[in-house]
């Protein structure tokens, strides 16, 4: 998997719950406290997301003969990124790019990618390994 971004404090615009719901639907396990890392890296996994979907948008058509996507975790999800998007000034084409059918694959895709560093954050309860 390529680098995810890195915010500042004043670039973090995910909320804790938003974070741990993100969290959640990524990884489906959470350490016992989410800190301001483990909130940078979700609101980094949801935008490389939603950059991923609108650089892909060609399998759109592939994605939609092979899966439907669940509506309420994936609503959800899409509901957060959206915000953090907007929020970021980020194009209209990406927060567009969330309701494609493929934003769904693109998840999955990184929450493998990235699932090594989430087990180790756990295991060791040390954010500063995310990013």
């Amino acid at each position: 998997m390529g680098s995810l971004a890195k915010y500042k404090n004043e670039r973090l615009v995910i909320t804790p719950v938003d974070a741990q719901r993100v969290l959640l639907f990524f990884f489906h396990r959470l350490p016992p406290g989410l800190d301001d890392n483990d909130r940078r890296f979700a609101q980094a996994l949801i935008l490389a997301a939603a950059e991923a979907t609108a650089e892909i948008g060609i399998l759109e058509r592939l994605w939609r003969s092979a899966s439907s996507p669940t509506a309420k975790p994936m609503g959800i999800l899409k509901d957060v990124a959206k915000s953090v998007l907007k929020y970021l000034g980020r194009p209209r084409k990406l927060i567009d790019a969330i309701d494609a059918p493929n934003y769904t694959m693109v998840v999955n895709s990184i929450a493998y990618g990235y699932s090594g560093a989430w087990q180790a954050r756990i295991q060791t309860d040390d954010s500063s390994l995310l990013m």
